[in-house]
């Protein structure tokens, strides 16, 4: 999951959306970070080339936009951008801890299993 501009800042094992992440069927690329929300540096997500990259938009995200997000990593190399895996969901089903987390979840998990389906 990335938001915010260059550089990136995502978020790491120990905030609570990376469980989310986890329960929705997913691996995130950050698992490894003990910092809330690690600045990851653009090389950086280069060489975790991810198969997928959200982008939390709407009134609950950070800035970025899916449209924003692909001008900036195009031509990088980066798996997700080249094959069409940046999906953008609503910042406010995720970063906000209420009953609409299950929605949230419920939606992430729909993306996963739709990039599944395409390979």
């Amino acid at each position: 999951m990335l938001f915010g501009i260059l550089p990136w800042q995502l978020l790491g094992r120990r905030s609570y959306i990376h469980e989310v992440i986890r329960i929705a069927g997913g691996f995130s690329i950050t698992s490894d970070l003990e910092a809330y929300f690690p600045i990851y540096s653009i090389e950086r997500l280069i060489l975790g080339d991810p198969d997928i990259i959200l982008v939390a938009g709407g009134n609950g995200g950070m800035g970025l936009s899916r449209d924003r997000l692909l001008k900036a990593l195009s031509g990088k190399g980066i798996r997700a951008v080249e094959r069409g895996n940046v999906y953008e969901i609503d910042g406010d089903l995720i970063f906000r801890l209420s009953p609409r987390i299950v929605e949230g979840i419920g939606i992430l998990y729909k993306v996963f299993e739709r990039w599944a389906g395409k390979d």
